[in-house]
């Protein structure tokens, strides 16, 4: 009778032992998907900072930005071309001066 309780003590033994070994494999599978949650976690966090940075800096962005910019926009591109036709225009009569009063002092010189 004893010779069959050691027996089964030894079997109960060796099964605790296979059921321990799978137990510290999963414990070890655990950690790691703890670690990895960790690491998730923090790249998550730094992820929503640089979100929050974003968002602040674009409403900076739209409190700098008049609200009546497309208008005044639109305004100045109405006016440019005219602008630098009026320019080209001063710049040919100026040069168009220099070329008489160059003329005036060459004739002068000849004479």
């Amino acid at each position: 009778m004893s010779e069959l309780r050691i027996d089964i003590l030894e079997k109960t033994v060796v099964r605790m032992d296979s059921k321990l070994d799978g137990i510290a494999e999963t414990l070890q599978s655990l950690a790691r998907i703890e670690e990895r949650q960790m690491s998730t976690n923090e790249r998550l966090r730094h992820g929503t900072e640089t979100m929050q940075d974003h968002e602040e800096r674009l409403r900076a962005i739209e409190k700098a930005v008049p609200e009546n910019l497309d208008k005044r926009l639109v305004s100045i591109e109405t006016k440019l071309p005219g602008l630098v036709e009026s320019r080209k225009l001063v710049v040919m009569g100026v040069l168009a001066g220099i070329g008489m009063i160059s003329t005036a002092v060459v004739h002068m010189v000849i004479k």
